[in-house]
């Protein structure tokens, strides 16, 4: 079975990196808010593009 919404991942990529969102702040954001003691879990729709600021 092939994901319906495999095709359409660059493309949101491209949409969200537009700068609509600043992916680096919020993750700053977040960090600031739990520190450095403690794990995010993101569970979300989306390609990971903030989860993978976290790191």
């Amino acid at each position: 079975m092939v994901n319906q919404y495999t095709g359409i991942t660059n493309y949101y990529d491209l949409l969200m990196m537009s700068g609509y969102y600043d992916y680096h702040n919020i993750a700053k954001k977040a960090y600031s808010i739990v520190g450095n003691n403690f794990q995010i879990i993101e569970i979300g729709v989306g390609t990971g593009l903030l989860a993978e600021k976290y790191i």
